[in-house]
C-alpha cells in the first residue's frame, strides 16, 4: 500500500513537472525547469546537466547548467571527467559514498541519448544516504546527514 502512494505521489508530480513545462516556451527556460525538476522529483540536493560535448577535454561543453553546484566547486573537475566519461560511454552510473568526491554521498550521471547517441549527460547528487531514480528507485529519498 505505502508503495502505491509513493509511485501515486510521483505520478501526480510528474503531471505537476509536465504542465510547467508545457507553459514555458523558452528554450532555456525548459532546459533550467527540467534540470530543477528532475532535482526535485528523486529529492537531489542539487544536479548539472552538460550539453554537446566538444572535445577532448572533460570541460569542453556547449553548454552547461548548474544547480547548487558551481565552477569553485572543490569537486568540479572530479563530477566533470565522470561526465565526460558518461558522455563517451553512453551509459549511467552510480556513486555510492565516492572517495574522490568525499562531500557527496551519491552521484548520479545518466546520459542523455537520441537513437542511441549520446548528447549530455545529467548529473544529480546528494549528500544525504542515497539518490532515487525517477523509475522509483531510489534518489536522497532519506534524508540522513553525512558525517563530516
Amino acid at each position: 500500500m505505502q508503495e502505491v502512494k509513493f509511485e501515486e505521489n510521483l505520478l501526480n508530480q510528474f503531471y505537476e513537472i509536465t504542465q510547467k513545462l508545457n507553459t514555458i516556451t523558452d528554450l532555456d527556460l525548459i532546459i533550467e525547469q527540467s534540470l530543477s525538476s528532475l532535482i526535485e522529483i528523486s529529492e537531489a540536493d542539487g544536479g548539472l546537466l552538460c550539453l554537446h560535448h566538444s572535445g577532448n577535454l572533460p570541460d569542453a561543453w556547449e553548454y552547461k547548467l548548474f544547480k547548487n553546484f558551481s565552477v569553485e566547486d572543490s569537486d568540479y573537475d572530479a563530477i566533470m571527467n565522470l561526465a565526460a566519461k558518461v558522455h563517451a560511454e553512453n551509459k549511467l552510473e552510480n556513486y555510492k559514498q565516492p572517495h574522490f568526491a568525499a562531500q557527496y554521498n551519491n552521484i548520479l550521471l545518466m546520459p542523455l541519448s537520441i537513437r542511441k547517441r549520446a548528447m549530455g549527460v545529467v548529473a544529480l547528487f546528494c549528500q544525504s544516504v542515497r539518490i532515487t531514480l525517477v523509475n522509483g528507485s531510489s534518489i536522497c529519498s532519506q534524508r540522513y546527514q553525512t558525517r563530516s
